[in-house]
């Protein structure tokens, strides 16, 4: 599978929002890989289109790429190591899913309807 990363727009608009945000996302997803060893994603940024079509929420953070399902054969110690840096992680039996924020604050925060999603 390859991984398609936010149309610009999308990523000005999470930087906009969040400033510092890509730098900080890949800086703290090395960090943590590089303690818990090898990670696959699966999934990270979605059309609302391929969200629907996988059964995504419809303000999931996939929408704007501040969520990504990985795999790995330690997701305990991988949420761990990220939940030190803020992430919030939620082991969904086949992959364990990351996120950025807590669920809704995309949309409470603008972002979403900003982007028409």
């Amino acid at each position: 599978m390859s991984l398609v990363s936010p149309p610009y727009r999308t990523a000005w608009a999470v930087n906009h929002w969040a400033p510092g945000f890509w730098y900080d996302f890949f800086r703290e997803l090395d960090a943590a890989v590089r303690v818990t060893g090898p990670v696959t994603a699966t999934s990270w940024w979605r059309s609302q289109s391929h969200n629907s079509e996988v059964g995504g929420d419809r303000d999931s953070q996939h929408l704007i790429g501040t969520a990504v399902d990985l795999i790995t054969e330690e997701p305990a110690q991988l949420a761990r190591e990220l939940s030190r840096f803020g992430w919030i992680s939620v082991n969904e039996g086949d992959h364990l899913h990351v996120q950025a924020w807590p669920a809704g604050v995309a949309r409470a925060v603008g972002l979403l309807d900003a982007l028409g999603l």
